[in-house]
This record gives structure tokens, C-alpha cells and sequence, in this order.
């Protein structure tokens, strides 16, 4: 577009040309900070790739090179993104959306200026596995981002409409080809500004053959000894594992009962 300001360009494997990845552009009365890299990780945490991004958003504020960008404050700018600019504007009508408190126990919510929507940012809910066999515990090397080639239990997100256990089950399927039925519920996890809750349940098999499927490199079986400890793909995966290692296998309703052998 004749009002954009290239930034940077990469070359394309496909194209054989060189294109443009980084940006400014001027919309109006708005200046906009643009780009098509940084998919992954490992590309997020790098000092380098935090400081570029940082740069162009001040370029287009108009504020480079007044600031000098630290990486703590690449950081801080990145999070302020992901915490503050996830959505821009109202499904319902297009009118942009504001933040805005509206009761003074709850945080602040995205609010429709040109309409009474609010936009509630509700937590994603993750259903998983662990799953023991004769050899030991069930567990998958990653194939995508977050967490590529870390190991983990199988599990994944829960659709719209289905039930957590049915996700579980799904999911032990689709990663390690296994049909598996659910034992107990181990443990529900949750960090702080993390937006996914993970609920793990023990299970035990009752068909498939284990093999590597969907998103998954390599599948093992991890004695308690041998578990790659340092090697785990998220904190929910070290505690759970760490919850079942030690003897808790859960089997427990919200009341505290247990549950034996869920349907």
C-alpha cells in the first residue's frame, strides 16, 4: 500500500523473491505496527526477535529512538499485547470495544462502545490423560508449538458442545491410538495468567495399538525412574505426573467422596 513503511523483508522459499514481513501502515488518524513472523516459542523468547518488535511498535508510535529498548521491557510490551490488545472490536455490531470496569470485584471487561455487548475472555479448558501400561506411563513427544519435542501426556483442547471426559478419550485416540477408559479424575490445574484450565483423569486401556498419531513425533513408555523430568512440556505436566508418581491417583468428586470407575 503506498501509505505502509516497510521495515524489513525475508526471502520465500516458494516465491523465490523477497517479500515484506515487517511493517508500519497508516490508517486515518491510526498508525499500525504489522508482521508475519514469530509463530513459534522459541522465535517469542528470543532477546533479539523481542527488541525488533518493540522498535517497530514505538516506530509507529513515533517514539523510536527516544526509548531504548531492554529486553525486560520487550517483554513487558509483549505481554501488555497479548494481555490488553486481543480483540480490538465487537462481534456483534463491528464497533470497537473498550475496557471498562464494570463491577468493582471483577476485572476489567472489553466493552462495545456502540452497543451493549461485552466480551467475556473466558478460560479454555484442556482434558488429558494418564494412561499405564505393563511397560509404564503413556507419553508423546510434541510435533507442534507450544512445547514442540517436549514430552507430555496425550490430551488437548475441549470442543464446543462436548463433554471433558469425551474430550479425554478423544484425544488419547487421535495422539497415541489408544481407546482408553477413564479410572478417576487426578487433579484440575490452573496458573495465574495463564488462560487454560487442564483437567487430567487417569485411565487405563481397553483397545488400539500405541503408536505415534495426530501431533505426536514419538510415543514411549516412561517408568517413574525414567520420566524426562526436564524435559516436560508444561507445569500441569510435572505436577500431575509428580501427583500420580507419588501414589495420589485421585478418584475424588468436588465433595470429597470417591468416585471409582467414571461412566
Amino acid at each position: 500500500m503506498p501509505t505502509a513503511e516497510a521495515l524489513a523483508d525475508t526471502y520465500g522459499v516458494e516465491t523465490r523473491a523477497n517479500q515484506v514481513c515487517i511493517w508500519t501502515n497508516q490508517y486515518g488518524k491510526s498508525r499500525v505496527f504489522g508482521l508475519t513472523t514469530g509463530h513459534f516459542n522459541q522465535t517469542l523468547e528470543d532477546a533479539d526477535y523481542l527488541s525488533l518488535i518493540t522498535r517497530g511498535l514505538l516506530r509507529a508510535a513515533k517514539a523510536w529512538p527516544r526509548w531504548k529498548a531492554s529486553a525486560r521491557m520487550c517483554a513487558e510490551v509483549v505481554c501488555h499485547l497479548q494481555d490488553r490488545m486481543e480483540y480490538s472490536f465487537c462481534p456483534k455490531c463491528g464497533g470497537p470495544l473498550e475496557s471498562r470496569l464494570l463491577k468493582a470485584s471483577e476485572p476489567a471487561r472489553l466493552v462495545c462502545t456502540q452497543c451493549p455487548f461485552v466480551f467475556f475472555l473466558d478460560p479454555k479448558v484442556a482434558a488429558c490423560t494418564v494412561i499405564h501400561q505393563p511397560g509404564g506411563i503413556v507419553l508423546l513427544q510434541r510435533a507442534i508449538e507450544p512445547g514442540y519435542g517436549k514430552w507430555v501426556f496425550p490430551g488437548g483442547y475441549v470442543d464446543r458442545g462436548e463433554t471433558v471426559s469425551d474430550a479425554a478419550v478423544r484425544e488419547a485416540k487421535e495422539e497415541v491410538n489408544l481407546e482408553v477408559q477413564l479410572v478417576s479424575l487426578l487433579g484440575v490445574y490452573s496458573y495465574r495468567r495463564s488462560p487454560v484450565i487442564i483437567v487430567v483423569y487417569v485411565a487405563e486401556t481397553i483397545g488400539g495399538a500405541l503408536r505415534a498419531a495426530d501431533e505426536a513425533l514419538d510415543v514411549r513408555l516412561y517408568t517413574p525412574e525414567t520420566i524426562p523430568w526436564n524435559e516436560l512440556a508444561f507445569p500441569s505436566t510435572r505436577e500431575a505426573l509428580r501427583q500420580y508418581v507419588e501414589g495420589d491417583r485421585g478418584g475424588l468428586t468436588a465433595y470429597g467422596k470417591a468416585t471409582g470407575r467414571l461412566a
